[in-house]
């Protein structure tokens, strides 16, 4: 068994290069933080890929597709699920059915199913729960994205590749359990981890817990791993955690954030649209804020900025209409504020 499914990822993996994809490096602290931006949208190129102790896992997000579109003649069906064949391994790519309660299939028509492929399940709207077979090893972008009833998703034991935004649009989803026997990913209240929980990789948008303290072994909040969350009101980052780029994006219930020793950057739109934020007290130790960290938060009164900061990107705090003091140390943050940093302040 263990030698069949090195075979199904090895082949899964040769699948995702020779259909395009893009690689990317993560850096230091585990996360990536590329972000493409045009007038009508916001992307971003990600990908973590990271060995742990007990095994490997790869976070991929892209705008490349997870396979070669395949024509409708390509396309098996077998009951409501259709899947293409790739190596005599099937891949799931559509779904016809209206079930509320699915278990993606480990096998179709003697065929064992090792992928679920871009947009596979998209848009389906009666699902609420959906559970990953065990010989299911890549889970490709948008797998899931839309089904805005979908409360609870379960990660079988081999999923070893999974983009990010499988579950984009999944407003109602409360809870991403993952399989005790998975080595590539975990989950804590519902949260989803990489095997070793070194990486918090995503937040479902309607997790039921108003604070989370995030384990200690957490290192880096992968980008967009809060984003659209609803409901979380504080997060607790534990020492040495490093943030993604937008990894609260539009957080919206967020309050309160207590942040760990040894933070270094806020990087761009890291809290972006945090409506519900009241106070912004970057830790001593930070040396960046990026481009738009705090931009509309709108609950802010009041900001405070260390002597250790060194780099302050554009707009960091625009349309924070509430704020009325910004707290300055150090030369560089005073010089900051008499060039830039008034403008900031509402009467």
């Amino acid at each position: 068994m263990k030698k069949f499914l090195c075979t199904v990822i090895a082949l899964s993996f040769f699948l995702l290069s020779a259909c395009g994809e893009e690689v990317i490096k993560p850096n230091e602290s585990g996360v990536d933080t590329s972000v493409e931006n045009s007038d009508q949208s916001e992307t971003t190129s990600t990908e973590v890929t990271e060995s742990t102790s007990d095994g490997e896992y790869s976070f991929e997000s892209s705008e490349q597709p997870f396979s070669e579109e395949s024509s409708d003649e390509d396309v098996v069906y077998s009951g409501d699920y259709g899947y293409t064949l790739v190596n005599t391994v099937a891949m799931i790519c559509a779904y016809k059915g209206k079930d509320t309660e699915i278990t993606l299939p480990s096998e179709l028509d003697g065929y064992t199913v090792t992928a679920v492929t871009d947009d596979a399940v998209s848009g389906k709207t009666s699902i609420k729960r959906i559970t990953l077979s065990d010989t299911v090893v890549n889970v490709g972008e948008g797998a899931f994205v839309g089904c805005s009833s979908l409360e609870y998703v379960f990660i079988g034991s081999s999923v070893a590749v999974l983009h990010s935004g499988a579950f984009d649009g999944c407003k109602a989803l409360k809870e991403i359990e993952v399989s005790s026997a998975n080595k590539s990913f975990s989950s804590v209240d519902g949260v989803l981890y990489n095997g070793d929980k070194t990486v918090l990789l995503r937040c479902p948008e309607a997790v039921e817990k108003e604070e989370l303290k995030l384990p200690a072994t957490v290192g880096a909040v992968e980008a967009g791993a809060f984003s659209f969350c609803k409901g979380v009101k504080k997060v607790e980052l534990p020492d040495g955690c490093a943030l993604g780029e937008r990894a609260f994006y539009y957080c919206m219930d967020l309050e309160d954030i207590t942040f760990g020793e040894g933070l270094e950057d806020i990087p761009e739109k890291c809290f972006f649209g945090c409506v519900m934020l009241k106070e912004i007290a970057v830790p001593e130790g930070v040396k960046s804020i990026g481009n738009y960290a705090f931009f509309g938060c709108i609950s802010v009164k009041k900001a405070t900025l260390p002597a250790s900061v060194e780099s302050i990107g554009d707009d960091v705090f625009k349309n924070c209409s509430a704020l009325k003091t910004i707290e300055t140390a150090g030369e560089y943050c005073k010089n900051w504020y008499n060039e830039t940093g008034k403008d900031y302040i509402n009467s």
